[in-house]
């Protein structure tokens, strides 16, 4: 989990900032789904790097942790128990301490209007609290800040002879999907979790340059995933140029706003097949992809 978080930041975030990790036994299993977890570890790569313009150093450490059930983190008991604890830190500008207590909030940022949602963080925080975990958040000024996770260690069964629970079997597929994302780490991340499942992927910077994709080889895409807010020509922009050349064509809209927000009555915007709301788990993808594609029309 931890690695597949360091091996995509390595190739996206600035060549100026060095990745370290510093990892101790022993490495105990933890519960839950491991895409929402890197998806949650690669926010908080992505969060660091834009805290070093200039570069730094950004380190993913993981030690055991053993909570007496006397231990609080950021004001909020930690069960006593045994926890997988990780660490991201960096050396970036630090986070001043009027707002340390929003950090976590949805929509809370301080970037540019165009630099970014402001759902990184509570992405984070709800997808720790999801999974039974807890987080922590050390800063200082000019210094840096240490983001720490903690998440409850997967105890094994006590009998061994007790049947184990069928394992849901998570749909597949051998298609090619177009991947239209402004940000790199979450276009990223989609691919590798598309191709884990078997799909071949087409990533694209822009809506722009998911159009010249597609009018490059309208016949080789199956399906296409498209992020909903995008500087230039966002999702719905983007949709209504995907019809004029593939007018049958499923599509995605995938968003960190939930649409409840966007429409109403909270339903799929109108041309699109689907909806995948951010952070989504492997499986969830997984069956939205499937679900989607087994309905389409006659290929193209």
């Amino acid at each position: 989990m931890t690695g597949e978080a360091i091996a995509i930041l390595s190739r996206s975030v600035n060549r100026n900032v060095e990745i370290h990790t510093d990892f101790r036994d022993p490495r105990e299993p933890v519960s839950g789904d491991a895409g929402t977890l890197v998806q949650a570890l690669l926010n908080l790569g992505v969060n660091a790097s834009d805290a070093m313009p200039g570069g730094g150093h950004l380190t993913f450490a993981t030690a055991p942790f053993v909570s007496d059930g006397e231990v609080y983190l950021n004001g909020v008991l930690v069960p006593e128990g045994r926890y997988v604890s990780i660490c991201v830190a960096d050396t970036g500008s630090g986070i001043p301490e009027e707002i340390r207590d929003e950090v976590f909030a949805p929509f809370f940022t301080t970037k540019a209007p165009d630099k970014g949602t402001g759902l990184g963080l509570s992405m984070v925080y709800s997808c720790v609290r999801s999974h039974g975990g807890f987080v922590r958040l050390v800063s200082s000024v000019g210094v840096g800040t240490t983001v720490q996770i903690l998440l409850p260690v997967l105890e094994a069964s006590g009998d061994a002879d007790e049947p184990r629970a069928t394992k849901t079997e998570i749909p597949r597929g051998v298609e090619t999907v177009l991947v239209v994302d402004d940000e790199e780490i979450p276009r990223n991340l989609l691919c590798d979790m598309l191709r884990s499942l078997g799909y071949t992927t087409l990533p694209a910077a822009s809506g722009e340059e998911g159009i010249e994709i597609l009018r490059y080889a309208p016949e080789k895409v199956d399906l296409v995933i498209v992020d909903r807010i995008m500087p230039g020509m966002d999702g719905v922009e983007t949709l209504a140029r995907i019809r004029d050349l593939r007018p049958s064509l499923p599509t995605i809209l995938c968003s960190g706003t939930s649409e409840a927000e966007i429409t109403p009555s909270g339903a799929v915007p109108d041309g699109f097949d689907d909806f995948l709301q951010k952070p989504y788990e492997r499986e969830t993808l997984a069956r939205t992809v499937r679900s989607v594609l087994d309905g389409r029309p006659s290929k193209y």
